[in-house]
């Protein structure tokens, strides 16, 4: 005996502004645009039980998100031009402005999940940079959660940007070998062995590629320096961790982009 058919989800067509303000929603629904001013405008404290496709051409760019739950049910058909945009990203529309932040990234979060199962991974990796926004803002300048994922932002890009990650390396090692060019007098005999090669610190080409990029990325390798200080190996210490970090930001921003 077979089971019953499930019931074919509930087909809404609206040209006007339409709102989920309060709504319990317990049936499939599909949201379809049947002209230029379709639009949602508001799943505030809405609750979504069900899947809600929102067909081509029906607007986000003005909806509030504001104490949804079950925005994941939520499955999007609708072009990307449909979605609010704030920079280079998609945004909602609480995002920007004063408010509970936590309740914003809760939205993102949400949203985040439901572009992941429609497969508009563009947008996907958009509310996810809004979620860490909203969860560093609503975070204390004196937590720690607050400073990293500041640095992860502007070092990092959130492992969305593969650019940063590398523009922060290369600024890293051009730092410290400028560091260690400018206090070449403070190295015992004046010259630096790494293993069995002599490089002298008076060369600054010598030390960005003899010494800190070439330690930086020999990762696996142990830290053989010689005639330096403790405060030159802690900082040839501190781009090699430094560079595993950027290498995997890196490595996640490609992902990133290939997917989109």
């Amino acid at each position: 005996m077979h089971g019953a058919a499930p019931d074919p989800p509930q087909v809404v067509r609206i040209d006007l502004p339409y709102s989920f303000e309060r709504e319990i929603v317990r049936e499939p629904m599909t949201i379809l645009a049947s002209g230029r001013f379709a639009a949602i405008e508001s799943f505030e404290d809405a609750v979504l039980l069900a899947p809600v496709t929102l067909g081509p051409g029906v607007s986000l760019r003005e909806c509030r998100f504001r104490g949804a739950v079950g925005l994941e049910h939520l499955e999007f058909q609708a072009r990307r031009d449909t979605l609010r945009r704030k920079g280079r990203r998609y945004a909602i529309a609480e995002d920007g402005f004063r408010g509970d932040h936590a309740e914003v990234e809760q939205s993102y979060r949400q949203l985040r999940r439901a572009m992941l199962t429609s497969r508009q991974f563009d947008a996907a990796a958009s509310f996810h940079i809004g979620e860490l926004e909203a969860r560093r803002r609503a975070a204390r300048p004196y937590r720690l959660t607050y400073w990293w994922l500041l640095v992860y932002r502007f070092l990092g890009g959130y492992g969305h940007r593969p650019s940063r990650p590398l523009l922060s390396y290369v600024a890293m090692v051009l730092s410290a070998a400028w560091w260690l060019y400018d206090e070449a007098d403070r190295f015992d005999g004046g010259d630096i062995i790494i293993g069995e090669d002599l490089i002298l610190p008076t060369h600054y080409t010598a030390v960005l590629f003899r010494v800190v990029i070439r330690t930086s990325i020999a990762i696996l390798s142990p830290l053989d320096v010689a005639r330096m200080h403790t405060d030159g190996f802690v900082l040839l210490l501190a781009t090699r961790v430094m560079t595993i970090v950027f290498l995997v930001w890196g490595a996640m921003g490609v992902h990133s982009r290939l997917r989109r």
